[in-house]
């Protein structure tokens, strides 16, 4: 696997903690061209995204931290999920658990890297690692499943990109 994990631009591994790398990397707001640039998600992409509902719209032009921890959110459910059923999901977690875009994304890497770190890939340790962020975390535990599924999703975003690299060198 990679260095970067969600098929983003940004390195969440060489910082504490998301909301830090976001902090870090974003800071308060960005243009449309730099959000794409850091989440790997076309201007259009995004713009679509807004148009359809799944992303506030910007402000002034620019994206805040909680838009783009969204966009990086649905960009990473859409490996594995319908576009649409991704948004809609991710609208209800938020809404039934009070939890932020920046927050849920923050469990997902950090239960990301620790299951990576120690090669604990597989459904049910991935559960397990999950469940013991959560733990660290403020989010309450229904989001669980939601989190099983967008590390499943990560990782299933990683595989097609690593067979692609495969099949240019072919």
């Amino acid at each position: 696997m990679n260095k970067q994990i969600l098929g983003c631009n940004i390195d969440f591994r060489s910082y504490e903690t998301a909301e830090k790398a976001l902090e870090k990397e974003i800071g308060n707001d960005l243009l449309l061209l730099a959000v794409s640039e850091k989440t790997g998600v076309e201007p259009s992409a995004i713009q679509n995204w807004v148009k359809r509902g799944y992303v506030e719209n910007a402000k002034g032009k620019k994206y805040s931290r909680e838009q783009v921890a969204q966009i990086i959110l649905l960009n990473n459910l859409k490996n594995a999920l319908a576009l649409d059923e991704a948004a809609e999901l991710l609208a209800a977690v938020k809404k039934k658990t009070g939890a932020s875009s920046v927050d849920i994304l923050g469990v997902l890497t950090s239960s990301l890297i620790r299951a990576l770190r120690f090669n604990s890939t597989d459904r049910d340790s991935l559960k397990s690692v999950i469940n013991i962020e959560l733990r660290n975390s403020e989010i309450n535990d229904s989001v669980s499943d939601f989190l099983l599924i967008a590390a499943l999703s990560s990782l299933c975003g990683e595989y097609r990109r690593l067979a692609q690299r495969e099949a240019k060198s072919l």
